[in-house]
């Protein structure tokens, strides 16, 4: 099992150079000064989900990465070996140590499948899992209820 503290540190230190590279990150526009872990959850024995805070010039935010240290740049979610836990995780209402995994109601998944990420620019991540599900993973942590997951489910409402 690894350690979740220690991966998060291994992470932090590298994450000043690339997050800048990654498509979600929001920040490009200003140097970073810091990243810090503020938070690091074992969802298994090879992958942790951890906080991070980011700190550049005039503003502060936090991210979310699903990371193991047997995936290519720490990245869990590009990993289909790792990734498909996500999903199994979400079909069975998992709750880790206060994050809540969970589905729309009245769906059943199926729980065998390997998410692929969608390869276009966008803020977040996107995991698609076969031909039935895709799974948003919203990078910029926010308070609140998010407006784009209330749009959803407002438009399935509506048929």
């Amino acid at each position: 099992m690894i350690d979740p503290d220690e991966l998060a540190d291994k992470l932090v230190t590298t994450l000043p150079d690339v997050l800048p590279t990654l498509r979600w990150f929001g920040g490009k526009d200003r140097p970073i000064n810091a990243v810090r872990p503020l938070r690091t959850t074992p969802l298994s024995d090879e992958m942790v989900h951890v906080i991070v805070e980011v700190e550049q010039p005039g503003r502060s935010e936090e991210y979310q990465l699903i990371i193991s240290e047997h995936s290519d740049g720490f990245d869990a979610t590009a990993d289909p070996e790792r990734n498909g836990l996500l999903l199994t995780k979400i079909a069975a209402g998992d709750r880790v140590d206060g994050i809540t995994f969970a589905h729309e109601p009245g769906v059943e998944l199926r729980t065998s499948l390997r998410g692929r990420p969608i390869g276009v620019e966008q803020s977040n991540t996107s995991l698609i899992y076969g031909q039935q599900y895709i799974l948003k993973i919203f990078r910029k942590l926010a308070r609140g209820e998010n407006r784009d997951l209330v749009m959803h489910r407002a438009l399935r409402g509506v048929g």
